[in-house]
């Protein structure tokens, strides 16, 4: 017997792929830090020796507010089919990956699960089924990303992505495969 609980997850998850969502498992999680080798150290502690393409970037992103400009510093490695992000942000007016950072020392904070749609998906019909009240910032371009705050009942953002096939070709090729 089904129930109603599951039913409603069923729906979702026939709605989801139906917008063009890769599919129901995050491709992504992002962590934020104040001190990025740190991380990267205590991550390989933890799970072997991972190679890391990191790099900084300058994005211009919308938030609520207007439109601001962030400068992070960024590691990137696929453990299997999962894309583990770690951010470092260096300037930060939104306070948007700040805010998560743990306040005393060198530490480490789940800031986000990312869920990837199909290059040929309709990002603006996809757009339009999230709650407005609830996006945190958005970046448009390629790739195409919204966040969505969902702290107060999964205690981390929810990221949907769009990238172009040259995108997904270039991250493919640049960052690490850790098996």
């Amino acid at each position: 017997m089904t129930s109603p609980g599951s039913k409603a997850i069923a729906e979702l998850v026939h709605h989801r792929k139906q917008l063009g969502l890769v599919g129901i498992h995050p491709y992504q999680a992002a962590y934020v830090t104040n001190d990025l080798a740190h991380a990267i150290a205590g991550y390989r502690r933890i799970f072997g020796e991972f190679d890391f393409a990191v790099a900084e970037s300058t994005a211009q992103i919308r938030v609520p507010q207007g439109d601001v400009t962030m400068h992070l510093r960024v590691a990137l490695a696929y453990v299997g089919d999962l894309m583990i992000e770690i951010i470092e942000p260096l300037s930060d007016p939104t306070r948007f990956y700040a805010d998560a950072v743990p306040a005393v020392g060198s530490g480490i904070a789940l800031h986000h699960m990312a869920y990837l749609l199909e290059p040929s998906a309709d990002w603006d019909r996809f757009r339009e089924t999230l709650e407005t009240e609830r996006v945190a910032f958005e970046m448009s371009g390629d790739p195409k990303v919204v966040y969505l705050d969902t702290r107060a009942e999964l205690g981390h953002y929810l990221e949907y992505a769009q990238y172009s096939q040259a995108l997904t070709d270039r991250i493919e090729t640049h960052i690490p495969h850790n098996n």
